[in-house]
């Protein structure tokens, strides 16, 4: 018999030959008649070289809890707590590992604000402050187990985020504009790069047609100098609006998504932040600097030269 925590959580696991296995689960309502629901979490394990590491970490910290799930299959609040149980996890990983291991250079990943807002933003902003608090506890633990003489702590992130409000359907724009299906188009975020199947170049065309739409903020033909897998056209929508490549109707929906970063880098809501603190980071302000920019400063922390590609 297992008792649940106070949110009606519960753990069940099992030791096996690739280490402990378990899932977490969840009761959702239950009744004096025995009318039940489940939350029933998916079966994961921690993956750690050597045996000797991911026993460390299976016997001190227990199974990697799994990834939050996407928040159409679960409410808020289940979501809200799968995100801090994962940044703990993280956090204690981490620091047991500063403990115990011996390292130059160790990379930490935390994915609770990436998880919270790609799922939350613009629609609840109660869980994106709930992942911001973790990973600004996590932030407070690493700091807290390092050596401020001998270590430095790096944080910073490889993008920033923003809201969808609509979504846009490439394909359906196309079949509706009389431009499919000699035309086709392939999306991510804001971005869709569009193919030509077809030996009539009629490229002019399609760029006159996404122009009018007002939807694009950037639209760039091929040419000899682009990489050779690239769009005949290449069209970047402006930052809110989420292409997709639906056929359906009507061409304008509801986006299936909150917050991307699959846009132009010139707005400013997609950069992320830096900072350091501990032994040799030099007090100031880096002011705005290229995300290639930061290999060369912690090469020079580690009192290594640079990759020659640094800049």
């Amino acid at each position: 018999e297992l008792a649940t925590d106070a949110r009606g959580w519960f753990a069940i696991s099992q030791e096996t030959a690739t280490g402990v296995a378990g899932s977490w689960s969840k009761i959702l309502s239950a009744q004096p008649t025995l009318d039940v629901e489940i939350y029933w979490g998916a079966i994961s394990r921690t993956t750690a070289y050597p045996e000797s590491y991911r026993d460390m970490l299976d016997r001190e910290i227990g199974f990697w809890p799994g990834t939050p799930d996407e928040m159409s299959d679960i409410d808020a609040a289940t979501f809200a707590e799968q995100i801090t149980r994962i940044a703990d996890f993280v956090t204690r990983a981490q620091t047991l590992t500063i403990q115990n291991m011996e390292f130059d250079l160790l990379l930490a990943y935390h994915p609770e604000v990436d998880e919270a807002q790609h799922n939350f933003l613009g629609y609840d902003e109660s869980v994106i402050r709930g992942a911001f608090e973790s990973a600004d506890r996590a932030v407070q633990a690493i700091r807290a187990s390092l050596d401020p003489a001998r270590d430095a702590l790096v944080v910073t992130g490889d993008h920033g985020l923003v809201g969808f409000e609509r979504e846009i359907r490439m394909n359906r724009l196309l079949a509706e504009r009389g431009f499919a299906p000699r035309w086709r188009a392939y999306v991510s975020g804001s971005v869709a790069h569009l193919y030509r199947f077809d030996a009539t170049d009629d490229s002019d065309a399609v760029v006159a047609m996404l122009t009018a739409t007002g939807w694009f903020e950037r639209i760039d033909k091929k040419t000899a100098a682009s990489h050779r897998n690239t769009g005949d056209i290449m069209a970047y929508a402006f930052p809110n609006l989420e292409l997709s490549a639906s056929s359906d109707a009507p061409i304008v929906g509801e986006p299936e998504s909150y917050g991307h970063h699959g846009a132009l880098n010139t707005h400013r809501e997609l950069h992320s932040v830096m900072f350091a603190a501990g032994a040799g980071v030099p007090r100031g302000s880096f002011g705005e600097i290229s995300q290639t920019k930061i290999a060369r400063f912690v090469s020079g922390l580690l009192g290594m030269q640079p990759p020659n590609a640094a800049e």
